[in-house]
């Protein structure tokens, strides 16, 4: 929904930076330890192609410093690592997790990446999307 609102406001706005916490109902199969029902916050940036990746990078650096300030504060400074990895069925490029370092191993709360969600809703190959967002039900466990 944040992706069809950033659509929306690019067509008046330059870049558009949205944030919202919503319920969601996942529809496909999930893994054994996945909830059907999940809360999430969740980043959307949206904006016009700089070129060399400039937009990319501005938007991957707002969200990585977002959620590193959010979560240090509120779990504690190192709480979390970033991993980086490519694709996903709905990620077009680079795309990252969000870990919890626990005593058995680290715990996924949280991904990102970019997609290509704004460019088809505005028919705009020159659109670009980073989206990211945090299960608040692993978050809020982890206080």
């Amino acid at each position: 929904m944040l992706a069809l609102e950033a659509a929306r406001q690019r067509s008046v706005a330059g870049e558009v930076h949205l944030a919202a916490h919503h319920r969601v109902l996942r529809a496909q199969r999930f893994a054994p330890g996945n909830a059907a029902h999940f809360s999430l916050f969740a980043l959307v940036s949206s904006g016009r192609d700089r070129g060399s990746q400039a937009t990319e990078l501005d938007f991957l650096g707002r969200h990585l410093t977002a959620w590193r300030t959010l979560l240090d504060t509120t779990l504690g400074e190192g709480c979390c690592s970033i991993t980086y990895t490519t694709g996903a069925p709905y990620y077009a490029g680079l795309r990252f997790k969000i870990m919890a370092r626990m005593p058995s191993g680290p715990l996924e709360i949280g991904d990102g990446g970019l997609t290509d969600w704004t460019a088809r809703l505005r028919a705009d190959a020159k659109e670009r999307c980073l989206i990211s967002c945090v299960s608040t039900e692993r978050w809020l466990a982890l206080l």
